[in-house]
């Protein structure tokens, strides 16, 4: 028993499958395209650590800022009191 193929389809499932290699084409193209996009692990991980680099710099600046203004906020109440230079207070002077 021989199987007879019609040309016709023939025709159809070579379209077909030519249509399916153009599309995984395609998307193999894309997706290599976007592959090249995506930074690597090594530049990932440097982007990172300088990302936390900078941010433990900001908190540091924060700090110091905070420190800054409690240490001016004292000196404003030292000033406003009304004690003279010779004053003490936990056994040293005002003037120190």
């Amino acid at each position: 028993m021989t199987l007879a193929i019609s040309p016709k389809r023939t025709t159809a499932n070579t379209a077909f499958w030519m249509r399916c290699s153009r599309r995984l084409s395609a998307k193999a193209e894309r997706l290599s395209r976007e592959s090249a996009n995506l930074p690597s692990s090594a530049e990932e991980q440097r982007r990172r650590k300088r990302d936390a680099s900078r941010w433990r710099r900001f908190r540091d600046l924060a700090q110091d800022w905070h420190e800054l203004s409690a240490v001016r906020d004292f000196l404003v109440a030292l000033r406003s009191m009304d004690v003279t230079t010779t004053a003490e207070i936990d056994g040293r002077s005002v003037e120190e």
